[in-house]
């Protein structure tokens, strides 16, 4: 209370006694106080003051025989001695307060403090177990066995202390969630009970440290065993070993998640070899980490083999990358075949009947199907496992692009040329001499063009495929389907020669059934 409570009657008392320094209760400065130091100094061992050795009874009440001051004020005296751990008082029912106790003031009588039983000195400190708890927690033990610097030594004990019980709560959450890596329990879960048994200890021995340890006067209430403290160092080494595994695990994350991926893959025996024979390398190094306690080199250690593995997938990546992209080169001719004459030609002559539009637009299909990328990088891929600029990934059905453009360039060229000779040799029949003379002069001319160079326009237009769509109007077109009239023909087994043309007719009556065998003109298409 007189530590915690510094009102103006607080404030007032204490100055009176010569009690208070810079808002800090002190006995050094007190006459009244260190009379009665004195006194307990000179007692024997095991020897008391009693409160019939300290006052008097006069006319006014109990004064002390020393200064002549009311038993009502002197408590404040003996309770700074107390604070200060000079001595300790017995009050009536069997309670000694000591320097540990002062919070029980304001809950006792007035009279059992002011009619006390006696004051005495405190008992000794347990120096060798502080000494030793001292050399526990890494602290200077001439701190404890100084008496002039115990004040500077309690107060890195309770810094230290304060940091343990922190540790400890860290501890605790780690252990209470997720504490696992690559999809495996960092430690099994019949070791962690022991790990958390550890926190628990070290949370109750330390958490209530700063109020039952904060005086110099309150170290004599240290009453742990050197047995107790031996435990306390082994709980506090369990501690820091979860740390060194979550050293380990942030270490670690970004490379196992990589390697996560990876496992999801079909690589091949080389690098999925490789990748087991780093996984098992990584449970061995994690196991041993209680052994050598260092988080940070177990995982650079894991680290080294993980690389080797990611640097043989990076370059089996850039090898399927670079098959099923097209590079700079050939992007641009992409480019330049989509936006070229000769496609646009195509696309305009395939709204004839008598072609199959199914051949352009399978180019523009496959055109589409070619992906560019020529961004990737190998320091792209130290990241993350696939490209992000195209997506990319191993196994992906992505059509291989070598030779591709090359490829589309010769069957855009074939099929102008196919389709060139049978427009021509459509429109090089007879019977279309005669419609000719109901066409537009412009387009009598275009079409004459056509017959006499045997060329298409540079520039297929929509008023040459209006012409030659105007010049067959007067013909009926029967579209056979390549693929059922083969299978057709397939069912009939084998035959002789007037059997197979005889089917042969039967299939074309069918087609051309009900049709003007004058007008109509059979297309097969593929």
């Amino acid at each position: 209370r007189f530590a915690g409570k510094q009102d103006k009657l607080a404030d007032y008392l204490l100055d009176s006694f010569d009690l208070i320094d810079n808002g800090k209760i002190t006995v050094a400065n007190s006459r009244y106080a260190k009379y009665y130091i004195d006194m307990l100094n000179k007692l024997p061992a095991g020897s008391v003051i009693n409160f019939s050795d300290i006052y008097e009874e006069t006319f006014d009440g109990y004064v002390d025989k020393r200064f002549k001051i009311s038993y009502a004020l002197m408590p404040v005296v003996f309770f700074a001695m107390v604070y200060t751990g000079n001595c300790v008082i017995a009050i009536n029912g069997g309670k000694t307060i000591t320097a540990s106790d002062l919070d029980i003031i304001p809950k006792t009588s007035v009279m059992d403090i002011y009619d006390f039983k006696y004051i005495s000195k405190p008992k000794g400190v347990q120096l060798a177990e502080l000494i030793h708890l001292f050399g526990v927690l890494n602290l200077p033990t001439g701190l404890m066995t100084n008496p002039s610097q115990r004040e500077s030594g309690l107060a890195q004990l309770l810094e230290k202390a304060n940091d343990i019980v922190i540790l400890a709560i860290k501890v605790a959450n780690k252990l209470n969630g997720d504490f696992s890596l690559w999809g495996e329990k960092l430690i099994p879960d019949h070791i962690v009970s022991g790990y958390k048994e550890s926190g628990k200890r070290v949370l109750d021995m330390f958490s209530n440290f700063s109020s039952r340890f904060n005086t110099v006067a309150k170290l004599p209430n240290f009453l742990y065993t050197k047995e107790e403290i031996d435990q306390i160092d082994k709980d506090i080494q369990n501690l820091n070993v979860i740390m060194e595994y979550e050293a380990f695990r942030t270490e670690l994350t970004s490379d196992v998640s990589y390697m996560m991926n990876l496992e999801r893959m079909e690589l091949g025996k080389t690098i999925s070899g490789a990748l087991e024979s780093a996984k098992d390398k990584f449970r061995e190094i994690r196991d041993a980490i209680p052994e050598d306690m260092d988080g940070e080199g177990a995982a650079s250690d894991i680290k080294d083999n993980l690389e080797k593995v990611k640097k043989q997938y990076i370059d089996l990546y850039f090898e399927e990358h670079n098959k099923k992209r097209l590079n700079v080169v050939d992007s641009k001719k992409k480019g330049e075949i989509i936006s070229s004459t000769k496609l646009g030609n195509l696309k305009k002559l395939k709204a004839l009947s008598i072609f199959s539009a199914a051949k352009v637009d399978a180019i523009d299909t496959e055109l589409a199907s070619l992906k560019v990328c020529y961004d990737l990088t190998s320091d792209m891929l130290q990241a993350i496992h696939f490209c992000t600029k195209c997506n990319f990934v191993l196994g992906s059905s992505d059509a291989p692009v070598k030779g591709k453009i090359a490829d589309i360039e010769d069957r855009i060229d074939s099929l102008l040329a196919d389709w060139s000779q049978t427009l021509y040799n459509t429109l090089s029949d007879p019977l279309l001499g005669e419609q000719m003379t109901y066409l537009k002069p412009q387009q009598r001319t275009v079409i004459d063009q056509f017959l006499k160079t045997k060329k298409l326009p540079e520039k297929v237009d929509n008023y040459f495929v209006d012409a030659v769509s105007a010049l067959l109007e007067g013909f009926e077109p029967v579209s056979i389907s390549a693929e059922e009239f083969i299978d057709k023909l397939d069912a009939l087994g084998p035959c002789d020669i007037d059997t197979f043309k005889n089917k042969i007719n039967e299939l074309l009556k069918d087609y051309t059934k009900g049709k003007d065998a004058e007008k109509l003109r059979i297309v097969v298409k593929r």
